[in-house]
């Protein structure tokens, strides 16, 4: 039996990257669409815990229907369904 691939929805790549504090700036989350080039830096919300869950609370309440996440060396990745609004990080 040959291997199959399963072929499923293409799901949109957002990178998020945690930066920690400078002399001047606090902590902030990166979020990072390399498709598109773009990118979108949020200060960090102690209140969500972590990047990542603060990167999907603002996925998610922006419209970009986030659906699964992983890891990539030290990054999170976080893939979205998000091909019908095409929302642009740079938007918010």
């Amino acid at each position: 039996m040959k291997n199959s691939i399963n072929i499923s929805k293409q799901l949109r790549v957002i990178e998020v990257k945690y930066l920690g504090p400078t002399m001047h700036r606090g902590s902030r989350v990166k979020l990072v669409d390399e498709r598109m080039g773009q990118s979108k830096t949020l200060g960090y919300d102690y209140g969500d815990g972590d990047a990542k869950t603060q990167a999907w609370n603002w996925l998610n309440k922006n419209g970009f229907n986030p659906k699964i996440w992983g890891t990539r060396h030290s990054d999170i990745i976080i893939m979205c369904d998000d091909w019908k609004n095409f929302h642009e990080l740079k938007d918010f």
